[in-house]
């Protein structure tokens, strides 16, 4: 009963509020993307299109095991991201057989007609959308392994999808009776005519309207490169910081614990519903919670854990910035805050390696480097920290050579004696009935740290002579380095340091650093510096990312190309991915958000999703491109073919939007992380499907119909 317990780091709570969050947003889209269903078809094809949404998740349940994915947070985004997209290929084809039904076929006929004539274009469409969440899968390292669920589990609903839409779904809404010829509502039909009429005037200045776009494009891409912050993994939802603690050399644990307890006092001041509990250790720096053994007694960190962030008002930053204010350390004590970071990338914003074998360079190049560092703090750097720490005072022994050898004694002999008197030497055993009892030899404790003792130790010469220690060396005591770290057999310093309240990101602090280590004349040219951190794995996975959309680009334009047996219409149908990046940048700027490897990831699965539009609406118009045939009528000919399009080309991207809009508005909770992707997602497919409705038509009238001019 004296004895208490409490949980700390109580990870299964953010989980399931996560999970909980995500879900409630999973659920709304849900309920939005059947209203939409039901407003724009007939119930039978509503239902029955909205039913291929479980019979698809259920189906990549089973499969979960199979690709070892886990009912994650990231694995739920990724059924999020799906939740619209699973049903397009379904509304494209309930659309087909509704339309052929409008016009007087019978209920098996009309099935059977829309899988004829949609068989290449669903198909098309569905391996687009995977060829592009499948390049994802080539991202490589720990970021990768992160993000892996979400392009496996889109592409396994893809395929279920697909099937679904060609052997379920027609069979399902051609059944039961015949509802006879039936007309679009009056509503959607203005709708219709007011797309006609605005097509037509864009037709009809084609040049001007695809320049625009193009300027559009373009300042898009520019003001993204000028104004928007490069942050890979965001680090607002941080839930645990941690407050490393250095004392003098000659601090003892206690005289540690006592400042550590004053830093407590602090932190029990802050408020219930922001601080869940916190661990203090003294004696090291290590936030492995399996450490159980000091390295020095004048260090110690304090762990602190917060709510979980969707709980709580104050970011970890702001939380940190108040113990800071709060807490006035002694000159002496040097604090330094670090936390917990959000995402595979743990490295420090600022990791800068310096490395020589000649000390009076090194320490030269550290002193400069670290003067650039506190130079920055205006812009945000700040903890900046060295990893050359200063340890205990050291004992060096000076040899005179010469005297050494007239005395005939070799500095062996001479290490070898004090390596006896200070570490010992076992001499003799002796065996018990239990165990073997060692005999050391050495000075005892008292003499070892009576430094005058040394002068007193002799060492026999090569005609066993006696001679004290005296007679050749000299003492003096020096400052000595906690530990000597080496890198690529060198010897190295490492300088750190975080961003708080930063102007500039990880890869603009990068390539201040570096510009300005270059202009400086005061580091000599033998030290080695490298530039690390989170700006090298940051653009390591930039790399990736650019590789990934140049696969997906080429990939799908190949795919294209091959199963259309034509490059024009290729290239029609891809002109219009560029064009989705103008509503990601737009969605940017307006939420203020940065450019982060969820956003990346929404970019590079929209260029599949994009060009699904683009497929419906060239296939329409290339398959009644014998029609055209009066040069004066070919635009109203155009516009009234690209009508036809517009309710699956629209549905299908409102019920994309229904299901991503709940997750990037926070309509079931905010999720700082994920809700980002959803965001610039749905953004990105706003603007690409205006786009398409105007840009496809108008490049398929000035490259597919020049036969007819």
């Amino acid at each position: 009963e004296k004895y208490q317990y409490s949980f700390v780091n109580d990870q299964s709570k953010t989980t399931r509020m996560r999970l909980r969050l995500l879900f409630n947003n999973a659920l709304s889209g849900f309920a939005i993307v059947l209203i939409l269903l039901f407003l724009f078809l007939s119930r039978r094809a509503a239902f029955w299109t909205a039913f291929g949404i479980p019979f698809c998740f259920i189906a990549a349940f089973t499969a979960f095991p199979v690709f070892n994915i886990t009912f994650s947070a990231i694995a739920l985004s990724g059924l999020i991201v799906v939740l619209g997209i699973v049903v397009d290929d379904a509304i494209v084809m309930s659309d087909k057989i509704i339309f052929y039904q409008e016009r007087g076929l019978k209920p098996k006929e009309a099935a059977y007609s829309a899988v004829k004539d949609l068989v290449m274009p669903i198909t098309l469409s569905t391996l687009t959308t995977i060829i592009a969440y499948m390049t994802l899968l080539s991202l490589g390292g720990r970021p990768g392994k992160f993000v892996v669920a979400i392009p496996t589990i889109v592409i396994i609903i893809l395929i279920v999808s697909l099937i679904e839409s060609f052997f379920f779904l027609p069979h399902h809404i051609s059944s039961g009776r015949n509802l006879g010829k039936k007309e679009k509502p009056g509503w959607f039909l203005k709708m219709e005519s007011a797309y006609r009429k605005s097509l037509i005037i864009v037709l009809n200045k084609k040049i001007i309207f695809m320049g625009l776009a193009l300027l559009l494009l373009i300042t898009s891409l520019v003001s993204a490169k000028l104004f928007l912050k490069f942050r890979m993994f965001p680090q607002s939802a941080i839930e645990t910081f941690y407050i490393k603690v250095e004392g003098p050399n000659n601090y003892s644990l206690n005289k540690t614990e006592n400042i550590v307890k004053d830093i407590e006092k602090i932190i029990r001041q802050l408020p219930k519903d922001e601080l869940e509990s916190f661990t203090s250790r003294i004696g090291h720096h290590s936030m492995s919670k399996t450490k159980n053994y000091g390295d020095h007694e004048n260090w110690a960190i304090i762990n602190v854990f917060l709510t979980p962030d969707i709980s709580r008002d104050r970011t970890a930053a702001e939380i940190i910035a108040e113990v800071k204010k709060k807490y006035k350390s002694p000159e002496n004590i040097r604090i330094f805050f670090e936390t917990k970071k959000v995402g595979p990338i743990q490295e420090k914003p600022i990791t800068v390696y310096l490395s020589s074998n000649n000390d009076h360079n090194l320490n030269t190049s550290v002193k400069v480097v670290e003067n650039i560092l506190k130079d920055m703090k205006n812009m945000g750097v700040a903890d900046i920290d060295n990893s050359r720490k200063p340890g205990k005072e050291e004992l060096v022994i000076n040899i005179d050579q010469n005297k050494l050898a007239s005395l005939e004694i070799s500095t062996e002999d001479v290490a070898q004696v004090l390596r006896i008197a200070y570490e010992g030497q076992i001499v003799t055993d002796m065996q018990t009935l239990e165990e073997k009892i060692e005999y050391r030899l050495l000075l005892n404790e008292k003499s070892r740290k009576d430094e005058l003792i040394l002068e007193k130790i002799g060492v026999k010469n090569s005609e066993g002579a006696l001679i004290l220690l005296d007679k050749f060396v000299s003492f003096k005591t020096k400052a000595s380095d906690l530990e000597i770290l080496h890198r690529n057999g060198l010897r190295s310093v490492t300088l750190s340091a975080s961003l708080r309240k930063s102007k500039i990101s990880a890869i603009e602090a990068a390539e201040i650093i570096k510009n300005r280590i270059n202009s400086t004349k005061k580091i000599p040219k033998e030290v080695i510096i490298e530039i690390a951190g989170e700006a090298l794995k940051t653009n390591i996975i930039m790399k990736d990312m650019k590789t990934a959309v140049i696969m997906a680009v080429i990939g799908i334009f190949l795919v294209l190309a091959l199963f259309l047996n034509s490059w024009e219409k290729a290239f029609v149908i891809i002109a219009v991915v560029p064009f989705s990046t103008i509503g990601i940048i737009i969605a940017l700027f307006i939420h203020g958000q940065p450019i982060s490897m969820f956003v990346l990831l929404a970019a590079v699965g929209l260029i599949g999703v994009v060009v699904n539009d683009s497929i419906v609406m060239t296939d329409t118009l290339s398959l009644s491109l014998n029609k055209l045939s009066q040069k004066n009528t070919l635009i109203n000919n155009i516009a009234e073919l690209a009508s036809q399009r517009l309710r699956p080309i629209l549905l299908t991207t409102l019920t994309t939007l229904g299901g991503l809009l709940p997750m990037a508005y926070g309509l079931g909770g905010y999720e700082k992380m994920i809700s980002p992707m959803s965001l610039a997602f749905s953004w990105g497919l706003l603007f690409a499907t205006i786009i398409t409705l105007y840009i496809i038509p108008s490049i398929f009238l000035l490259f597919l119909c020049r036969r007819l001019k």
